[in-house]
């Protein structure tokens, strides 16, 4: 498993967000919000009433903060891909555990929280999702973790906090806490969501290559993904054309952190409600928090997976958010841990098992 310094890391993606002007908080809210913001500059400029030359002014700053600063990720059930949220217990070295499940392919993320439990996210080929299985088994019969958890999820979306809450040029958060607690049991009232995969195209090999690559860095040149995957330049960007038309890439997400890791906590919080129907309205209502960083939902049960950075000055009222939530019936259970930044890890997806059009996992899972 690669190593990294993840702790300074994600502080550069904070000292970026920090040195954000108004205008370019709102071209980053604007790319995080649309597809072909991230890359058509005609379609951001147009959307935002700027010049063309001021938003590639611009662009090519916020690159040079925090590079690469945009990521895609894929649309998994149009690649065939099944996401699985696990999470184990360790009984043994956390490190050991962490390198064991690091190493294998169709990772995600990996994360250890404070109390040691491990959170790992895999995207398994749908018709093999056994592969996984299997290897949980194997970890829980050689006593390297209890029992362990995994939920079927939804793609990850991520949250970039509305410039409306933040003034860049005093550097301080407006609270946009009043009336928060009261509304959040009002779910009824939100419009229901839902991601449309009507599209189809029938991904191959080379259109994996360019996912990987836009994974990535959100932003690289059609000629930057030919040298890397060795096509031509017509044929990278007519590739590229076809993975974004086609609905292959689900969204991009900004890779930057509103506040400070050495003032806030990183949580991960599993909100199991007590209706299926209350997950999108729910989301929809405590993703405009600018303390989320992303969001997804269980599949087959009535489960949200919220991912957020709460600075200290927020966390009793994070907490007491959470507590609501349970006492206003809307969830059976709230699990909340909080995640040890310099334990991140991420990885892509893994081009080289799709064999003959289809997905193939290894034979040996231990």
């Amino acid at each position: 498993m690669e190593k990294y310094d993840v702790y300074e890391w994600l502080n550069s993606t904070h000292r970026a967000f920090e040195s954000l002007s108004s205008q370019e908080l709102h071209i980053l809210f604007a790319k995080s919000q649309d597809i072909w913001c991230v890359r058509k500059t005609a379609v951001l400029s147009q959307r935002l009433c700027l010049a063309k030359s001021t938003v590639n002014y611009h662009l090519r700053r916020l690159e040079a903060l925090s590079n690469p600063l945009t990521t895609a990720i894929p649309c998994t059930p149009k690649i065939g891909l099944a996401r699985y949220a696990l999470y184990l217990e360790p009984l043994k070295p956390v490190d050991e555990l962490l390198d064991t499940i690091g190493s294998k392919p169709f990772l995600q993320s990996l994360t250890a929280s404070t109390d040691s439990h491990i959170v790992a996210t895999f995207a398994v080929p749908t018709t093999q999702a056994s592969w996984l299985f299997s290897f949980l088994d194997y970890l829980e019969i050689n006593g390297a973790v209890r029992k362990p958890t995994a939920y079927l999820v939804d793609d990850t979306t991520p949250v970039f906090p509305d410039p409306k809450w933040y003034s860049a040029y005093l550097k301080t958060w407006k609270s946009g806490l009043d009336g928060f607690l009261e509304d959040v049991t009002k779910l009824e009232d939100w419009v229901r969501t839902r991601m449309d995969y009507s599209t189809v195209t029938i991904p191959d090999r080379l259109d994996l290559e360019i996912i990987q690559q836009l994974e990535l860095n959100g932003r690289v040149s059609s000629m930057g993904i030919a040298s890397k995957i060795g096509v031509t330049l017509s044929c990278a960007s007519r590739r590229v054309s076809r993975v974004l038309e086609g609905g292959l890439i689900g969204r991009f997400t900004i890779r930057v952190l509103p506040f400070s890791l050495n003032q806030s906590d990183l949580f991960d919080t599993r909100i199991l409600l007590v209706k299926n129907s209350h997950k999108e309205p729910l989301t929809k209502k405590i993703s405009s928090h600018h303390f989320i960083l992303s969001f997804c939902h269980g599949i087959t049960t009535p489960l949200v997976i919220i991912r957020a950075q709460v600075p200290w000055w927020g966390r009793l009222h994070y907490l007491r958010l959470l507590e609501r939530l349970v006492e206003a019936g809307l969830a059976r259970s709230v699990k909340n841990e909080c995640i040890i930044p310099s334990t991140i890890r991420n990885f892509t997806i893994c081009p080289k098992f799709f064999v003959d059009n289809e997905w193939k996992t290894p034979d040996c899972v231990t």
